[in-house]
């Protein structure tokens, strides 16, 4: 089972190995894209103005303690997706939200 721990949250027969290690790799694609555009804003230089926004993780902002809940609860699964989609959002949201 890949690290990211695909699964099904209906009763029936499993996932095929094929669509979980597909889902697997666009979540790890869809991670990275995000990684390149939270470390690629640059820092705060006066003569710039402020950063880009990323509209994904400012939607997110609101939900960080659901997230850290659910991550909490979810511990013994070890969703890594999540712990680095958190990490992320800690990064840009830095040094409030972090």
């Amino acid at each position: 089972m890949p690290a990211s721990v695909i699964t099904s949250s209906q009763p029936g027969p499993p996932l095929h190995e094929g669509v979980r290690e597909g889902c697997d790799r666009l979540v790890q694609l869809l991670l990275l894209n995000l990684q390149k555009l939270v470390h690629g804003r640059g820092g705060p230089a006066p003569a710039e103005g402020p950063p880009r926004p990323v509209p994904f993780l400012e939607a997110l902002r609101p939900h960080v303690r659901e997230l850290c809940v659910e991550t909490l609860r979810l511990e013994r699964k070890r969703f890594l997706w999540q712990h680095q989609l958190l990490g992320l959002l800690a990064v840009y949201s830095a040094p409030h939200g972090a």
